[in-house]
């Protein structure tokens, strides 16, 4: 007989719950506030606490802890492979750091960034009935061109309406890292020249979004790096700005929080936008020195 034990249900808010953790690892208190977003969200911490403890016991999810000076250490909750298996009953579970194990040492600052934009990012999609598609974890999707390669910290789609998409790669920065040199493989200015190259080998225009978690003075430094890169300097690939200032915005998508490398400030979401269907050759190549970010691909 099937057992009916609590832990052996799975709710739709359960679905939802394990769905957020395999974007990224997740808090109680960024869980509570994603959970807006759910078909039933939740409404105190404590109910986020106890379903994690049911789901912990179950085994479909795991809970580790971030390193911290002092006394106490802050909970966090990753997917495990049964919970995976749940979410994906046809899928192999896949082989990718961070999915099920605990976040190194040394990840755990980017971690609870990336963290933090992802939960703020997700709520605003949803409050402006924005549809997230396409979306790839950290380290989920390998970009390469010309013999190199790249994995973004999130990749997503956002589609404001019918027909219409703009695609965005993430890259986080703690500010760990050089900006401007070119030999240090993990270098912000190495990645932009990447990207750089990568969109020129496209007809789907993207935007790439540098979030840092240091100062006004780390933008400045990271728009100067996109605007050496620039290709094109009529395109505005790389947009940049704070963690605070992103945080602090209410409306993320379409407030102009963001800055380009000629240092305007920008939105994410340009309300001025207009949909293009199928283009002409001529139009095709306007399309990719416009400074709009238009996802539609260009037919020939």
């Amino acid at each position: 007989m099937a057992s009916t034990s609590p832990l052996c249900l799975v709710t739709p808010r359960d679905r939802d719950l394990l769905a957020a953790l395999e974007r990224c690892p997740l808090t109680v208190r960024q869980l509570l506030t994603l959970s807006s977003t759910f078909a039933y969200p939740f409404t105190t911490e404590r109910r986020v606490q106890e379903r994690l403890h049911r789901l912990t016991a179950a085994g479909r999810v795991h809970r580790w802890h971030y390193a911290t000076a002092g006394q106490g250490s802050l909970s966090y909750f990753t997917l495990s492979g049964l919970g995976y298996r749940l979410l994906h009953p046809d899928r192999e579970a896949p082989v990718s750091r961070g999915l099920f194990s605990a976040v190194g040492v040394a990840r755990q600052a980017h971690t609870q960034s990336l963290a933090q934009v992802l939960v703020h990012f997700f709520v605003a999609a949803h409050q402006s009935a924005t549809t997230v598609t396409e979306f790839h974890r950290e380290n989920a999707l390998r970009l390469t061109c010309e013999g190199e390669s790249l994995y973004p910290d999130a990749t997503f789609e956002l589609s404001p309406r019918d027909g219409v998409r703009f695609r965005f790669f993430v890259e986080l920065d703690n500010a760990s890292e050089t900006v401007a040199g070119l030999a240090d493989l993990d270098s912000l200015g190495r990645k932009l020249a990447f990207y750089e190259r990568y969109q020129d080998t496209l007809t789907e225009r993207f935007r790439v979004l540098v979030i840092t978690t240091a100062g006004p003075r780390r933008v400045e430094n990271i728009l100067q790096a996109a605007k050496t890169a620039a290709r094109n300097p009529q395109r505005s690939l790389a947009y940049a700005a704070t963690l605070r200032d992103f945080l602090a915005a209410s409306e993320p998508l379409s407030a102009a929080c963001f800055h380009n490398h000629r240092t305007e400030a920008v939105a994410m979401l340009s309300t001025a936008f207009k949909p293009i269907g199928i283009l002409g050759r001529d139009t095709e190549r306007q399309c990719l020195a416009s400074d709009h970010l238009v996802i539609p691909m260009c037919q020939k």
